[in-house]
C-alpha cells in the first residue's frame, strides 16, 4: 500500500514539475520572442538548404524499394551479408541498405514499414534499429565535409568511420542474438502495382519530411532560446575556472550538437580539429532531434526502442575511434582541412543526388508505362 501511494505521489510531482516547466517555457518564449523567431528562420533555412535536398529523394526511394518487388532482388543480392554477417532474415536487406545510404530517419521508417507488413519481426527490427540509423553519404560528404569543414576527403572519412562502426555494432548484436523462427503469416505479402508503390512512397515521404523539418525547426528555436538566456555561456565559464584548458566555445557547440546535430556541426566547424573530432562522435550519436524523429517514425509499430537509445553513445564512441584510425591512415585529409582558412559554401546539388533524381524519374516512367496485374493486398493496420 505504501509503495502504491508512493507511486501516486511521484506521478503528482512529475505533473507539477512538467506544468512548471511549461509555464517557464511559455514565459521564455514571450520574453525572447525575437531570439526564438531567429531560430525558427534559421531552422527553416537549414531544412531548405540541407535537410530536404539530402533526405527527401532517399525517403521516396526507400518507400518504393520496401513495398515493391525491387526488395526481392535486393534480398537475393545481399542475402550473404544479412544472413552470415548480421544473422538477419533475407527480408532485412532493404532497411539495412537504406539505413546506410538514406539518412538518419530513413532506415527507421523502412523498419517500421516492414514490421507493419509482417515481413520482419519486432525483435529483429529492434536489433536493426541500433545500427540502421546513420547520417546519409550525401549529407556527410557534401554538407558536412565539403560545406562545413571545407574538405570532401574529411566527409569520406567520416562516412567510412560511421559505416565501420555500424557494421561492428550489427555483428556484435548478431553474435548474441537468438535464432528466431520464421514469421507465421497467414499469406505471403502481396506486392502492389509499381505505380501504386511509387505514388504511395511519395505521399509517405512527404508526410515524413514534414515531421522531420518540424523537429529541426523546433530544436533550432530551442537552441536560440537557450543561447539567449546565457545559461550555456555561464556554465562554460564555470567549467573553465575548474578546467582552464577548456574551450568554452567548443563546449557550447557540442551542447548544441547534442540537441540538433545539423546546426551543431555548423558551429563545430569553426573550432578546427577539435570541432572535427567532436562532430565525428556527435554525428553518430545523432542528437536529440534525430532521436525523437526515430521514436516518432517507429511509434505504434511494436519496436522496442530501449536498445536503440543505449546504442547511440556506443555508436558515437566507435565512430570517433575509427575516424582517428582513418586519419592516421590518410593524413592528407587533415592537411587539406588545415590548409583551408574557412569552409567553402555547400553546393546546391551533387552528382549522387542528380543520379538519384534521374533514377526516380526513370522508375516513374517505367511504372506508369505498363500495367501490373498483381492485386493490391490488404495490409493490417
Amino acid at each position: 500500500m505504501e509503495h502504491f501511494m508512493g507511486r501516486i505521489n511521484a506521478k503528482r510531482w512529475s505533473v507539477f514539475i512538467l506544468t512548471f516547466l511549461c509555464i517557464l517555457l511559455a514565459f521564455l518564449l514571450l520574453s525572447s520572442s525575437q531570439a526564438v523567431g531567429n531560430g525558427v528562420r534559421e531552422g527553416v533555412k537549414l531544412c531548405a538548404d540541407v535537410v530536404i535536398p539530402s533526405l527527401f529523394p532517399f525517403m521516396v526511394l526507400s518507400g518504393f524499394m520496401a513495398t515493391s518487388k525491387v526488395s526481392l532482388l535486393l534480398n537475393k543480392i545481399f542475402m550473404p551479408v544479412t544472413k552470415y554477417l548480421f544473422r538477419l532474415p533475407a527480408a532485412a536487406a532493404s532497411p539495412l541498405l537504406m539505413g546506410w545510404i538514406g539518412g538518419y530517419p530513413v532506415g527507421a521508417r523502412t523498419l517500421a514499414l516492414m514490421v507493419g507488413q509482417q515481413r520482419i519481426s519486432e525483435k529483429t527490427a529492434s536489433r536493426m534499429l541500433c545500427f540502421c540509423v546513420n547520417a546519409g553519404p550525401s549529407f556527410l560528404i557534401c554538407a558536412v565535409g565539403a560545406g562545413m569543414f571545407g574538405s570532401t576527403q574529411v566527409g569520406l572519412l567520416l562516412l567510412g568511420a560511421q559505416v565501420v562502426s555500424s557494421i561492428v555494432i550489427g555483428v556484435i548484436l548478431g553474435l548474441f542474438s537468438q535464432k528466431e523462427s520464421p514469421l507465421q503469416n497467414g499469406s505471403p505479402y502481396g506486392y502492389r502495382p509499381n505505380s501504386v508503390c511509387f505514388v504511395q512512397s511519395v505521399n509517405d515521404a512527404s508526410a515524413g519530411m514534414m515531421t522531420i523539418c518540424a523537429f529541426v525547426v523546433l530544436f533550432s528555436a530551442i537552441t536560440s532560446l537557450i543561447l539567449s538566456t546565457g545559461v550555456v555561456t555561464s556554465l562554460a565559464s564555470s567549467l573553465k575556472s575548474v578546467f582552464p584548458s577548456l574551450n568554452s566555445g567548443l563546449f557550447e557547440a557540442c551542447l548544441f550538437s547534442v540537441l540538433e546535430v545539423v546546426a551543431g556541426c555548423k558551429k563545430l566547424a569553426a573550432y578546427g580539429f577539435g570541432g572535427l573530432l567532436a562532430a565525428a562522435a556527435l554525428l553518430s550519436f545523432s542528437g536529440l532531434s534525430v532521436i525523437f524523429q526515430v521514436l516518432a517514425a517507429v511509434h505504434g509499430s511494436g519496436i522496442n526502442t530501449k536498445p536503440f537509445l543505449i546504442s547511440r553513445v556506443l555508436h558515437g564512441g566507435l565512430t570517433l575511434t575509427f575516424f582517428c584510425v582513418l586519419l592516421r591512415i590518410f593524413p592528407q585529409a587533415i592537411t587539406v582541412f588545415e590548409n583551408l582558412s574557412q569552409p567553402v559554401a555547400a553546393t546546391e546539388g551533387s552528382a549522387g543526388g542528380s543520379i538519384c533524381l534521374l533514377a526516380m524519374c526513370a522508375v516513374f516512367l517505367l511504372t506508369t508505362g505498363g500495367r501490373n496485374q498483381v492485386n493490391e493486398p490488404r495490409i493490417k493496420s
